[in-house]
């Protein structure tokens, strides 16, 4: 019985976490077609809002990126690394983003350097 009792509160500790299991950074393959609609082939970086806590980033790259995300006090730090292309044909890459409510800001550094929003989508 007590092995019972104990497996089932590491079950809903497991469960109250997976909250914080969703904040992150994760490629996707399809968006709505709002943020479709906005999507600027011209701009490297575009941030579109999708609720509360929850962003559509669009990253136009020449190469294969890597995505890292992490959180620093009030800060949403995003890392993208990008891979050397003997191609140069533009990628366009999809991203959903949730942060976590104390978060202030978002900071996006590409192969360590700080960058700026192209555009940004209400």
């Amino acid at each position: 019985m007590k092995k019972l009792v104990m497996i089932l509160f590491i079950v809903i500790l497991s469960a109250c976490s997976s909250n914080e299991a969703g904040i992150g950074i994760k490629e996707v393959n399809q968006v709505p077609n709002e943020v479709k609609e906005t999507i600027d082939i011209n701009r490297q970086l575009q941030l579109n809002n999708a609720g509360e806590n929850e962003y559509y980033i669009i990253f136009h790259s020449d190469g294969k990126v890597t995505a890292n995300f992490e959180e620093e006090e009030e800060k949403a730090i995003i890392k993208f690394d990008i891979a050397e292309s003997k191609t140069k044909e533009t990628i366009e890459n999809v991203y959903y983003l949730r942060i976590a409510e104390e978060s202030e800001k978002i900071i996006v550094l590409i192969n360590g350097e700080p960058t700026a929003f192209d555009l940004v989508e209400a």
